[in-house]
């Protein structure tokens, strides 16, 4: 619903920002059987490219002191994967993530997340590197309140039985 960015800059080649705020913000995720739709790999090339194919721009590097994320906003998931549709909603989520930094992917980026899931308090903390080639990252989490059904769609799909109605 509102964006901040505070002390913006671009020199032609790198954006950069003292803090990113965003209040408000709905992120939908979707798993199919291709992957997280919205996260897929870039498309293959084609198989015969056009002869002087102009070449993209590289994009441009971007560093960030600090995001945050809040202000109600949510994250709404839906696994497509199994055989009956799984959908959860997190809300409130927030998230800081200190040193955000395109122009160095191998420099950690401390962040602190904490949503409630299904009733279930979630924190984690830690560092990721959203830059590399394959991006990484290690946490620490602790979840309280959580219940668990007796049966659901990864219960099913763990133990090998298809589940048609619920309890």
């Amino acid at each position: 619903r509102s964006v901040r960015l505070d002390r913006p800059a671009y020199d032609g080649r790198d954006i950069e920002a003292g803090e990113l705020r965003l209040e408000g913000l709905t992120l939908r995720l979707t798993r199919t059987s291709a992957g997280l739709l919205g996260f897929s790999p870039s498309l293959p090339a084609s198989p015969s490219p056009p002869r002087e194919a102009a070449r993209p721009a590289p994009a441009p590097r971007v560093t960030v002191s600090r995001l945050v994320v809040g202000g109600a906003s949510r994250l709404s998931f839906e696994d497509r994967t199994l055989p009956e549709s799984l959908r959860l909603e997190a809300q409130p989520l927030e998230l800081t993530v200190e040193r955000i930094d395109g122009t160095h992917p191998d420099r950690d980026s401390p962040f602190r997340l904490a949503t409630i899931l299904a009733g279930a308090r979630f924190d984690a903390h830690g560092t990721i590197r959203p830059f590399e080639s394959s991006p990484s990252g290690r946490f620490d989490s602790q979840i309280s309140a959580l219940e668990l059904p007796l049966l659901s769609p990864y219960v099913a799909d763990a133990l090998g039985l298809q589940v048609r109605t619920g309890l």
